[in-house]
């Protein structure tokens, strides 16, 4: 059997499954992670190659793990920066998720360390990653997935509870809606990842699915503020820069999306 140590993790040895033991070293060590509300996560060390543990017991963080365990196979088959799934058990012990860690640390604590003439670079990075997952065709199991708005999950960090507040907070209010596209679901910063001089991943796909792309760009533009602003007006426009740009080529979700947004941030020709 693996010798384990898990020092305040959360995540005690002794229920570890066996279909994850066997995809762990002989000798590991579970390192806690700064983040991950909704789960208890930490990084294993001790392996070829770096993994992550994640697990939750309780609704509806189960389930999100679940689901998780479920797409990424096929959120990883289009192409896009998500991490491979290891190893999964669903037990007594609840939802078990071993997944290959990406490089990098979330963008969130990045960007406090930057000086302010480089942050727009990374909102623009940031806007064109989102917009390479708004146009990525959505897999055929996952257009009928129920991709449960963000605003229904408990988040303390965000003053806005209504669809309405945040859209109207984040200039992204106008009709008609834009049309339904592929969504990650939870897009803050903190499931962001930077590594070097590039993003290298996006984590937390519980709620990818087939949604309205207003609310992506609206958490990531909150997130990018501090969580009760925007971003400053040389980060927000960096921000849509890159977006727009990378949406260039769905002409209705870029008018809509653009349309939304008014003069303020569409970028000048």
């Amino acid at each position: 059997m693996p010798a384990v140590t898990s020092p305040t993790t959360g995540l005690s040895p002794e229920p570890v499954p066996a279909v994850i033991r066997a995809a762990l070293p002989a000798s590991f060590e579970l390192e806690p992670a700064r983040h991950g509300c909704s789960t208890t996560v930490a990084f294993v060390r001790g392996a070829e190659v770096p993994l992550v543990l994640k697990r939750a017991a309780d609704p509806p963080y189960a389930g999100w793990l679940r689901v998780e365990a479920e797409i990424l196979p096929r959120i990883v088959a289009a192409g896009l920066p998500a991490p491979a799934v290891v190893a999964m058990d669903d037990g007594p012990h609840g939802v078990w998720l071993l997944l290959e860690r990406l490089p990098g640390e979330p963008l969130c604590e990045l960007l406090p360390r930057l000086d302010p003439d480089e942050r727009p670079a990374w909102l623009r990075r940031t806007g064109a990653l989102l917009g390479r997952i708004h146009t990525t065709r959505v897999p055929m199991d996952l257009l009928e997935h129920d991709s449960t708005p963000w605003w229904q999950r408990p988040r303390v960090d965000l003053p806005s509870t209504s669809s309405g507040e945040v859209l109207g907070a984040t200039r992204l209010h106008a009709e008609p809606p834009p049309p339904a596209v592929f969504v990650h679901g939870d897009f803050t910063l903190d499931n962001v990842l930077a590594d070097g001089d590039a993003l290298s991943g996006v984590v937390d796909w519980g709620g990818a699915g087939r949604g309205d792309p207003r609310y992506d760009l609206a958490l990531a533009l909150l997130s990018a503020g501090g969580g009760t602003r925007l971003p400053p007006p040389a980060e927000l426009r960096a921000f849509y820069e890159g977006y727009l740009d990378a949406v260039a080529g769905v002409p209705e979700l870029r008018r809509s999306i653009g349309a939304a947004l008014g003069a303020t941030a569409e970028p000048e020709p």
